[in-house]
């Protein structure tokens, strides 16, 4: 059985001007990242479950809230071969007066091919489903000011015209992994590097809001890299990473960086680990 204690993490954002959104812990949401990262990781299954409550002391809530899972098939431990991985995700993001926001739901397949010892390269697909929604009746405009506070009788002179509409959209991406951990009688040494790229909205569906538009979402672009090292001759480990998001004319950089605490070592005889327990305590810095 392995235990980690998460002790320390840290999210610098250098540019925040991006359409999509993202959790703070980006690595929780691997989906949401590349779809190579479909079923390539340690193990079997994963479940990931992001929950974001923003302006919860004010009228207007903003709630994101994404599930994941994701798992691989004809994987061999002992013998590394190629393999397939899979996933399903679904998301919901929504928030304002409007009740404006976009739900989707998409499926991910992935080929998995290990290389030279230690290194292993995937490549990922992913189809989905996503909607837009709104209703304009809901918000107050200036001319229903009436001298004191803003009066919903009055006439806003504005016309409920956002449409609720439905598209597909294709993403696609590439993911690298080189593992250099080394197991002795004594403890698990962990060596790892992952780097990624990855699009997002790729067929630009269009975003039909209004009658005659024809705006169409902007291809999302993702560089990202990672590095987990553990620090020799102690139980600590640093868990480092950067994201690079780009769409349209709309950048953001992430930097984060997380301490590891080793509370039990894996088991040894096997070469699998058991349930592993994780608190992390986090710090964001915009």
């Amino acid at each position: 059985m392995k235990f980690r204690l998460y002790i320390f993490f840290v999210l610098l954002v250098f540019q925040g001007m991006t359409q999509d959104f993202h959790f703070s812990q980006t690595s929780q949401s691997p989906l949401l990242i590349n779809p190579g990262c479909a079923g390539a990781f340690d193990g079997w299954e994963r479940i990931s479950l992001n929950q974001r409550n923003q302006w919860m002391g004010s009228n207007s809530k903003f709630t994101t809230t994404n599930f994941s899972f994701d798992g691989n098939l004809y994987k061999n431990l002992r013998k590394p071969a190629s393999h397939i991985g899979f996933g399903i995700q679904f998301y919901n993001d929504m928030g304002g007066d409007s009740k404006f926001g976009t739900r989707n739901g998409s499926l991910t397949l992935s080929g998995i091919l290990p290389m030279a010892p230690g290194h292993q390269i995937s490549i990922g697909i992913q189809g989905g489903f996503g909607s837009k929604r709104g209703d304009i009746s809901k918000l107050t405009f200036e001319n229903q000011w009436n001298g004191t506070d803003f009066d919903p009788s009055l006439a806003s002179g504005e016309v409920n015209s956002l449409n609720s509409f439905a598209y597909a959209e294709v993403a696609s991406g590439i993911y690298y992994i080189y593992d250099a951990g080394k197991s002795s009688f004594s403890r698990n040494n962990e060596s790892k590097i992952q780097l990624g790229l990855s699009g997002y909205h790729l067929n630009q569906p269009k975003l039909r809001y209004i009658q005659g538009t024809t705006d169409r979402l902007k291809r999302k672009y993702v560089f990202h890299g990672s590095i987990i090292k553990d620090i020799l001759d102690s139980k600590w480990s640093i868990d480092a990473g950067v994201f690079q998001f780009i769409q349209g004319s709309h950048k953001e950089t992430m930097v984060s960086t997380m301490f590891r605490y080793r509370l039990q070592e894996g088991t040894k005889q096997t070469g699998f680990y058991g349930e592993k327990v994780e608190i992390t305590i986090k710090k964001v810095l915009k």
